[in-house]
């Protein structure tokens, strides 16, 4: 960039971070791609790339862009390889090249973190978190209004109509949503950080910034000494929850990161017959094995009572196992007031509001009679509205006659402020 500006190149960029594959695909790993380019002519000057997987690739494309004078149009209609174990139906290079044709046409302007010093000189911007309420209770810019994009059209009213306004969600994708909506309604000067909070966090940790300030989350201080304490704790531990029923997870590790019964144990059924070991010396320990289906978990069964072991479960798949902890978590019958929180077990993990119980919109069938009497003052809730949309339906088909739609989970979040 430093270089195409002192060869007196009008350059500019983009920053996009994006799944290197489909994100439903197990492993998937976002990828960072940055793409500079001529603001007067569109074509591709050259970039960086950075992640754990396929960022040397989509370096070796942009490289080929670069050396044949390809402009960021032709990067955008370039049609990539898809499968969803090697990619994206629009892949990062060609969401990057989205993002710099909206930022030369205006359609949706953006600056990168390193520009952003210099771009706020003199300015007092309206800096808006788009955010949901965990991600932005866990770390901000300081000063930024919190107004997830999902509410930003209801509270248009609470943005100064002719401020400085500068949007940010977390990769980017967002921040685009966001301006058109803001330009839509009138407003002039609305930029959104090109990379998002992910680019606003790396900058904070690297060079830092001069008119903005986000606290860093503190580091983790740690030692050989620490390490060997730890180790010795977790030994004991062991020994002593020996005893203790286990559960383990006999999917692949892939699998498991994608989201696993609460404390399960990991051990791959191609693994099971080396690390056996690790379910302790007691033969007659409690132990469950479940995997996607039943499928795998039946054969983990066959193979640990092969080797002694005389009270192995199968309990079938993921979903049955969830099923079996949701209705276990569901307090006892009461009038109390009840938030039901539908959306899936792996949505209910990542957050959800407080108190609220988690009954799968598939499950709630299931559970009608946990639910009390048909009076019961009832909240559904989902992410967006949709499914508890449906659930209200529901449960006022099944006689409930006090059940609420919250909306999704931002919605619900903001109640409390």
């Amino acid at each position: 960039m430093k270089q195409a500006l002192t060869l007196g190149i009008d350059a500019d960029s983009v920053v996009v971070h994006k799944e290197h594959h489909t994100s439903y695909y197990p492993g998937a790993e976002n990828v960072t791609v940055m793409l500079f380019f001529d603001r007067k002519t569109g074509v591709v000057l050259g970039g960086q790339t950075a992640g754990y997987k396929g960022a040397d690739k989509r370096l070796d494309v942009i490289a080929i862009a670069a050396a044949t004078h390809l402009t960021i149009r032709d990067l955008a209609d370039v049609d990539f390889a898809y499968a969803p174990p090697i990619g994206t139906a629009n892949d990062a290079l060609n969401m990057a090249a989205y993002a710099a044709e909206n930022k030369m046409s205006g359609f949706s302007p953006s600056v990168t973190v390193s520009q952003l010093d210099a771009f706020l000189e003199g300015k007092i911007p309206v800096i808006i978190d788009l955010r949901d309420y965990f991600a932005f209770e866990k770390n901000h810019v300081k000063g930024a209004l919190h107004i997830p994009v999902e509410l930003l059209v209801k509270q248009l009213q609470s943005i100064p109509l002719n401020s400085f306004i500068l949007v940010y969600d977390e990769t980017g994708k967002k921040g685009h949503q966001a301006v058109r909506i803001l330009l839509g309604a009138g407003m002039k000067q609305v930029f959104t950080i090109s990379g998002g909070f992910i680019s606003l966090q790396r900058q904070a940790c690297t060079t830092g910034f001069k008119n903005i300030t986000i606290d860093l989350l503190p580091i983790k201080q740690k030692s050989i000494h620490a390490q060997e304490i730890i180790e010795n704790e977790e030994t004991i531990a062991e020994e002593t929850n020996e005893k203790k029923a286990l559960i383990v997870d006999v999917r692949t590790i892939a699998e498991y990161k994608t989201g696993a019964y609460p404390e399960a144990l990991n051990i791959p059924l191609d693994e099971l017959g080396k690390r056996y070991s690790e379910l302790g010396t007691d033969l007659s320990r409690d132990i469950t094995v479940y995997c996607l289906s039943g499928g795998r978990s039946a054969y983990a069964q066959k193979q640990l009572q092969q080797l002694g072991y005389t009270n192995v479960k199968n309990g079938g798949g993921i979903n049955t196992m969830m099923a079996q902890l949701s209705k276990e978590s569901i307090p006892s019958v009461s009038e109390k007031p009840l938030i039901i929180d539908v959306r899936t077990t792996d949505e209910f993990s990542g957050g959800a509001f407080p108190g609220a119980i988690n009954i799968p919109l598939d499950s709630l069938q299931n559970h009608l009679a946990d639910l009390g009497s048909l009076s019961r003052e009832i909240t559904v809730y989902c992410a967006s509205g949709g499914r508890s949309s449906y659930a209200r339906s529901f449960l006022l088909k099944e006689g409930f006659t006090n059940v609420t739609n919250g909306g999704g989970l931002n919605q619900m979040m903001m109640l409390r402020l």
